[in-house]
């Protein structure tokens, strides 16, 4: 007689989009006003199309890094490990059984509850401290997923 086998599949978490909008509509915002000043009120003979085009690819540039860095982040529960993986130049990669996790902590602040977001901090008995990851959605459900992991792996 064979026992049942317990199909474990890999979750992928990754952090929120959501303040990237924000970030695109003030960008939008000053972008708009700063094109308002350049053709209505300076000049003509002071209006060099590098004093336009200047704040746009900076502003842009800035925002290609955020999306970036958030693509780049993520965590992974694929039992019997947790693996957090973050960086643009410099990469970090960290994984742990999931039997070792001690505690997993939600932090939102005002603002973040407003947008179903937070940050996740994973506590383990190793010696290389927490984990932690910020702007992540439902981040309550999240730390019941990883401690819901942790609580099925063998001791």
């Amino acid at each position: 007689m064979t026992e049942p086998v317990l199909v474990m599949t890999q979750t992928v978490i990754m952090p929120s989009k959501k303040p990237l909008v924000g970030v695109a509509m003030l960008e939008a915002i000053v972008m708009g006003a700063w094109a308002f000043v350049y053709f209505t009120m300076l000049p003509p003979a002071s209006q060099n199309i590098l004093y336009l085009v200047a704040p746009i690819a900076f502003f842009s540039l800035i925002t290609t890094v955020a999306v970036l860095r958030l693509n780049l982040t993520k965590l992974t529960i694929a039992p019997p490990q947790l693996s957090f993986e973050s960086g643009l130049v410099t990469k970090t990669q960290r994984s742990f059984d999931l039997n070792k996790i001690q505690d997993v902590r939600v932090e939102q602040s005002i603002a973040e509850r407003l947008f179903g977001v937070g940050t996740i901090s994973v506590e383990t008995a190793s010696a290389g401290g927490a984990i932690r990851m910020e702007r992540i959605d439902s981040p309550r459900q999240v730390a019941e997923q990883i401690l819901s992991a942790a609580r099925r792996q063998p001791q």
